[in-house]
């Protein structure tokens, strides 16, 4: 896949060569082992970020340990380069297409009240879009566009996105409904169902389809379906949107990071695009949803979906690349060959990297506001190691 650099927000990553995960979290494995204690690895996890970051110059950086019981959370460095202002705790990140399973957890709950199927196609949920749409798309399914084999546009990067995506008008909910039928309406790249092609597209028709049938909008249904159950909080948008002294965003260009604006023009992030990776959160509030997805696994509690749809959630889906299932990859492994799910989110200016391992009831999410190339390498390396740590 495409890894061309890009400087606004309007294009997200987060399925790449990079993706490793493991194969079925929600598979039968024994989910029994109890937590290694993160008593005492709070140093070790600190210099660890410390190392990180000297080795990469990334300009900020928080990251997380957790399993069911106990969280242990570091930070380093600065919100804005040039600026003395450290990263906190409190500060809130961009997660890019980290956030893709919280759409797929929005249709998994969806589904669970009635108000949809996965396996229905789109055009009998919404059969006005028989009139406009590709016969191509005629059996596409929710779960198809969400586990990438629905062949819509990947939407990957800003030119891609200029010069495919139409600047829609009215409510976000009518520019996403827009955003639908365009898409819909033209040709897929890949045969539906026969192809894996990640796709920022298939997430924004998926999200469109989503508003239409629940009547209302994907950041109200964030927010009071899935956030606040949790007990999370999270903001649309870069951090510096809704917060002044919030981290920015940096690109690296010429051999060195440099801040980009929250609110410069080429930041502008298309509403279509949004739910496909666009939301911002602190640490402990990220963590919080990752415990959500760990417990459930385990078996333990389950919160906002049944422990079925988690486990559906991180089912490879056979035709895909990287073991994906519904917004996680499942096709790595830790250093001693056990299986971990994992996503990574990119913007070429943040970067998100999760690992979910329910066999040994561990997690860990690593956030920073810089990203180097090889963007994967470095913060895929970080959170492995962070993860070995209650090995």
């Amino acid at each position: 896949m495409d890894r061309r650099t890009f400087l606004t927000s309007t294009a997200i990553l987060g399925a790449t060569a990079a993706l490793s995960g493991c194969g079925g979290g929600g598979d039968s494995t024994d989910r029994t082992v109890s937590a290694t204690s993160l008593k005492g690895k709070q140093a070790v996890l600190d210099k660890l970020l410390q190392d990180f970051m000297t080795k990469t110059g990334v300009p900020g950086a928080t990251v997380s340990l957790l399993n069911t019981n106990e969280e242990i959370v570091s930070v380093a460095g600065v919100r804005v380069l040039g600026r003395p202002e450290k990263i906190l705790e409190a500060d809130s990140f961009h997660l890019g297409s980290n956030t893709k399973s919280m759409l797929a957890m929005l249709i998994l709950h969806s589904a669970e009240l009635g108000e949809l199927k996965l396996e229905t196609p789109i055009y009998s949920l919404l059969p006005n879009l028989k009139s406009t749409g590709k016969a191509a798309y005629a059996n596409v399914t929710l779960e198809q566009l969400l586990s990438h084999q629905a062949g819509i546009e990947p939407l990957l990067v800003v030119q891609d996105i200029e010069e495919t995506l139409p600047v829609f008008d009215g409510t976000v909910t009518e520019q996403r409904r827009q955003a639908l039928v365009f898409l819909t309406a033209r040709d897929p790249i890949a045969a539906p169902g026969a192809s894996f092609v990640y796709s920022n597209g298939g997430y924004a028709v998926a999200a469109a389809v989503l508003e239409a049938v629940t009547g209302q909008t994907y950041e109200r249904l964030l927010d009071e379906r899935l956030l606040t159950p949790l007990g999370s909080r999270g903001t649309v948008g870069w951090p510096g949107l809704t917060n002044p002294a919030a981290p920015y965003g940096h690109y690296f260009d010429a051999g060195v990071f440099t801040p980009f604006e929250p609110n410069d023009p080429r930041a502008v992030f298309r509403p279509a695009l949004t739910p496909a990776g666009n939301i911002s959160m602190p640490i402990r509030n990220y963590a919080n949803y990752l415990r959500a997805h760990l417990s459930a696994l385990r078996g333990e509690a389950s919160k906002v979906l049944s422990r079925a749809s988690y486990q559906r959630m991180h089912r490879a889906i056979p035709g895909t690349q990287f073991g994906y299932a519904l917004g996680w990859a499942t096709d790595g492994k830790d250093k001693l060959g056990a299986q971990v799910d994992n996503h990574y989110g990119s913007t070429d200016i943040f970067g998100c990297y999760a690992l979910v391992q329910p066999a040994k009831n561990r997690a860990v999410a690593v956030i920073v506001n810089g990203e180097k190339p090889p963007f994967d390498e470095p913060i895929s390396s970080l959170a492995y190691a962070i993860l070995a740590l209650t090995d």
